[in-house]
């Protein structure tokens, strides 16, 4: 399902809606606010969270040496709903300390709801990554890690599709 430019607003909501994870990784983000506000012209009532503030508040009361193990009980509390949701700024998916697996944390949550999540990282010849090879936070998606996944460049996502 990876990479496949939809032009039309229904077409992709029909497609990742029949999926067994309904999330669609918005790639090649120019400007985090304009893309906020194509999305929620395009997908009324669709909440918004900066993913990065939300869950690093709720680890503020764990102890360091318990952060691992509290992330994704907190990751998930935060994900569940039934409204499409829009994550924002989720660097702190790829911090080390928390032990996390980005994109499988994602691909759970969004079992029971769609997430249009906004990808920092760069999308290219069906390969997603995050950071640069050397970099500890450095994740590399490839097509089978992506394979019930909606990948589109931000670009497509306008007030028109």
């Amino acid at each position: 399902m990876t990479h496949r430019l939809l032009s039309h607003r229904s077409a992709w909501l029909a497609q990742i809606g029949a999926s067994r994870h309904k999330l669609v990784l918005l790639t090649g983000v120019q400007d985090t606010s304009v893309a906020i506000a194509n999305v929620r012209r395009m997908v009324p009532g669709c909440d918004v969270l900066n993913l990065s503030l939300a869950l690093s508040q709720r680890l503020l009361d764990a102890p360091s040496h318990r952060r691992p193990t509290q992330a994704p009980i907190l990751l998930a509390d935060l994900l569940q709903g039934q409204e499409p949701l829009l994550l924002y700024a989720i660097e702190i998916l790829f911090d080390p300390s928390l032990q996390l697996e980005p994109l499988r944390a994602l691909q759970a949550a969004s079992r029971s709801r769609i997430l249009l999540v906004l990808w920092p990282g760069a999308y290219d010849h069906h390969t997603l990554t995050y950071a640069v090879p050397d970099h500890p936070e450095y994740r590399r998606y490839g097509p089978d890690d992506l394979a019930d996944v909606l990948v589109i460049p931000a670009a497509e996502l306008t007030p028109e599709a």
